[in-house]
């Protein structure tokens, strides 16, 4: 499943969710993995605001098989969004794949994920890959949730950890040569170059 440069604020994000209710509908929202908790909050406050409907919430569960015991305990209409699944490991999501019958449910669901979580789920288990389709968007963390001095704290950590410029990593994307590595999606992000994501 490739990560498309398509970002929605929180608000869009859950405005998408409440519109389109059909059964089995699943969405993904991507961001990086220390930041869920805070999407997770927003996106909660979101949906209350936006709509009736009762939220639920399951969060780090340890396998597969905890995962669809949470998501079938469930009640039936409500909007359920998961999180914590950066620790699955490769078994988990193709068992999850396997099992994607039971993930069926009357109301919509929303994973919040990382990148990297993102990325096992797209190899290891391609048919939910292909269930949840299109309706996969990164978060926008320069309208939502950054700050301009939180913004530029991040780009200094992340030059730090690549010993790279903004414009080494501008240049490598643009001719296609950027490392696949989640930090560098967030990188193009918080450099306003989404549109560079497609080519790393």
């Amino acid at each position: 499943m490739t990560i498309l440069p398509n970002q929605l604020s929180v608000a869009e994000f859950a405005l998408r969710v409440i519109a389109r209710p059909s059964r089995g509908s699943v969405f993904v929202l991507v961001c990086p993995g220390d930041l869920v908790e805070r999407v997770l909050l927003r996106l909660m406050s979101e949906l209350q605001i936006q709509g009736d409907t009762p939220t639920q919430h399951v969060s780090e569960p340890h396998n597969a098989g905890e995962l669809i015991f949470a998501i079938s305990s469930a009640r039936t209409q409500s909007l359920l969004i998961v999180s914590g699944l950066e620790t699955f490991d490769d078994e988990n999501w193709q068992r999850l794949d396997l099992l994607r019958s039971r993930l069926l449910r009357d109301g919509a669901m929303m994973f919040l994920m990382s990148q990297a979580a993102v990325g096992r789920l797209s190899e290891n288990a391609p048919n939910l890959a292909s269930w949840i389709g299109g309706s996969i968007w990164n978060v926008d963390l320069l309208s939502e949730l950054l700050s301009e001095e939180e913004r530029e704290a991040r780009l200094q950590t992340l030059r730090e950890w690549a010993g790279r410029t903004d414009d080494d990593v501008q240049e490598l994307a643009a001719s296609g040569l950027l490392s696949k590595e989640p930090e560098y999606v967030e990188w193009l992000i918080l450099l306003k170059r989404p549109d560079l994501i497609g080519n790393a």
